[in-house]
């Protein structure tokens, strides 16, 4: 046998015993053994941890999401007979009987809200002002088999915030009160409520923009909205949205939907914004708005270069200053720059509005 030979047979039983009794890196292995390979606890770790905080979240802070129904009048007006609009009644003996006439009827509403402060026997409820505005009478239910009669401590239409008050001696889950300056895009969302009337529903998903202006509505007048993917319905309005910590973050106020129902584009009123707006409401029943009272544009390279700001690099460039505003009697003039606020760098600082005034705060 010649070398050349031996060679070639000598590679084939290689060949032969890797296919047969080895493995190639083609070799199908065992379910078991896949899975073994495949499923490593320590990368896994992350994802059982949230299961745990969802679950957590469920268990411990459902409890304080309230389901709110209310009642209201609503007053129609409209002729006897639409007939007679046009060719009257010749029978008629009363003329005033050809007049508008008024019909009553009761109209319900559904939404939500979080158990929000406890002073005594009152429990303070925060929610949105759209879902109690103009209400004859607010039902509180609390973990499905407990109902309250609520009443109304005050609102603010302008960030859509309303408190409601119930009185017992029950013991009631608080809501754990987050700080929503700190929620950055991509963070954990959950929103609890009643969509629909289902009580203490449960939804999950991420923070999609924060401080999201330009929202058309008719509810409210806010430009500092929280944006979420967590699906919210027409009930969950009041509700809190949470952080994975299950800390309220804020309340969920509007929807984006050509349908009526969730894709996926969710407002939620920051709780930094409704927390002041609630805290005012229970000490006094009612909001105090401050505003600066200027008109301003933020500054850029080219205003510091024409200006001649070498050192500084942000700030509010003053367009108008209000008459008899607080910032005219304070000495703010057109062209002035604010770099600082309450000591604090402008750039640092959200801007919540309230109306076209600018009637603004900084937080």
């Amino acid at each position: 046998m010649t070398i050349k030979k031996f060679l070639i047979l000598f590679i084939s039983l290689i060949f032969i015993f890797s296919c047969t009794n080895g493995k190639t890196a083609g070799t199908p292995e065992s379910h078991d053994q896949i899975k073994n390979n495949l499923y490593v606890p320590a990368e896994y770790k992350g994802l059982s941890e949230l299961q745990s905080d969802l679950r957590d979240i469920s268990k411990k802070q459902t409890p304080s999401v309230v389901f709110i129904s209310t009642e209201k009048t609503i007053t129609q007006t409209s002729l006897r007979d639409p007939f007679d609009f046009f060719f009257g009644n010749p029978f008629q003996m009363n003329p005033d009987d050809n007049k508008l006439k008024e019909r009553k009827f009761k109209q319900s509403a559904l939404g939500s809200g979080v158990i929000y402060d406890k002073k005594g026997d009152a429990y303070y409820i925060l929610t949105n002002n759209h879902v109690i505005e103009d209400a004859d009478s607010i039902k509180i239910t609390v973990s499905e088999n407990k109902s309250y009669t609520g009443k109304l401590v005050g609102s603010d239409p302008n960030v859509d915030i309303a408190v409601v008050k119930i009185n017992t001696k029950d013991d009631l889950v608080l809501s754990k009160i987050g700080d929503s300056s700190q929620v950055s895009v991509g963070d954990f969302a959950v929103a609890v409520g009643n969509p629909f009337g289902l009580n203490g529903t449960m939804t999950f998903g991420i923070i999609s923009a924060v401080g999201r202006s330009n929202i058309q509505s008719d509810k409210v007048t806010l430009t500092d909205f929280i944006q979420t993917d967590a699906s919210i319905n027409p009930g969950n309005s009041g509700g809190p949205l949470l952080n994975i910590n299950g800390e309220v973050i804020g309340i969920n106020t509007l929807i984006y939907s050509q349908s009526g129902g969730s894709v996926g584009i969710g407002f939620a009123v920051p709780i930094n914004v409704a927390k002041r707006a609630a805290d005012q409401i229970i000490k006094k029943g009612r909001v105090d708005h401050g505003y600066l009272g200027i008109y301003y544009k933020a500054l850029t390279e080219d205003d510091t270069a024409k200006l001649g700001l070498k050192d500084i690099k942000v700030g509010m460039l003053v367009n108008q200053v209000i008459e008899n505003s607080p910032a005219e009697k304070s000495g703010i003039k057109v062209g002035d720059v604010l770099i600082e606020l309450n000591g604090k760098k402008t750039y640092k600082f959200k801007r919540s509005c309230y109306s076209d005034r600018e009637s603004c705060t900084w937080h």
